[in-house]
């Protein structure tokens, strides 16, 4: 691949444009070598620092955008997700991490749909991507731990903003995938699709972070 920091690649009007950006240069080759094996997908660019990631996601308006959480740059990945929200809210934003760990869930709380871990032997990128361009939410099981223990303590504690507030499915669902369980084991114990497993997924890390959002809004919590 080029030493240039942002590639941009011919787009057809059918797949779904892909931006991908992660600071390891292999790492970088190996997503875009599998989501352009896709027929689904086309890789719009591909970026290694934080300032080349916003500038290829402005040029090409991808659907969806991989986000690794340790890049480097003016901003950190995180902060990148984040602005990523705030500049182009219609851009599904998949953080990809090496742990499952209270900065990956940091990813969720900035507006991350989604988490692509490296070590995840069930889930290829590919799919988890497809996932999220139709909706549908990623949940990992630890993100899902953190959400049950976040939830929980926003409904205990007195604040202005309402809590997040789950349905009776929703919480079935974060249970399950919290305890171990994929979204298509809780499918099949349900009698349901996966999508619909990882639709009700999506809605959860939604609430939650519409939360956040808010809460930043308001002053509540740091910007």
């Amino acid at each position: 691949m080029s030493s240039e920091p942002v590639q941009v690649f011919g787009r057809p009007p059918s797949p779904l444009g892909v931006v991908v950006a992660h600071r390891r240069p292999a790492d970088l080759d190996s997503l875009v070598r599998w989501l352009s094996a896709d027929d689904r997908f086309t890789v719009s660019a591909a970026a290694n620092d934080t300032t080349a990631l916003m500038e290829a996601v402005t040029a090409a308006n991808p659907a969806v955008a991989l986000v690794d959480l340790e890049l480097g740059g003016v901003r950190t990945g995180i902060q990148a997700i984040a602005d990523l929200r705030d500049v182009h809210p219609a851009v599904r934003v998949v953080a990809v991490a090496d742990a499952d760990d209270d900065r990956a869930y940091a990813a969720l709380r900035a507006g991350a749909v989604g988490l692509y871990l490296w070590s995840d032997p069930v889930s290829p990128v590919s799919n988890v991507v497809a996932g999220v361009a139709r909706g549908e939410g990623v949940l990992t099981p630890g993100w899902a731990g953190r959400l049950l223990d976040e939830v929980g303590w926003l409904t205990r504690e007195s604040s202005p903003l309402r809590a997040p507030e789950l349905t009776p499915t929703e919480l079935e669902v974060v249970r399950r995938v919290a305890s171990g369980a994929t979204a298509a084991a809780v499918a099949a114990l349900h009698g349901v699709t996966e999508h619909l497993v990882n639709v009700h997924a999506g809605i959860v890390v939604t609430k939650v972070f519409r939360h956040h959002d808010d809460s930043r809004r308001l002053g509540l919590t740091p910007a």
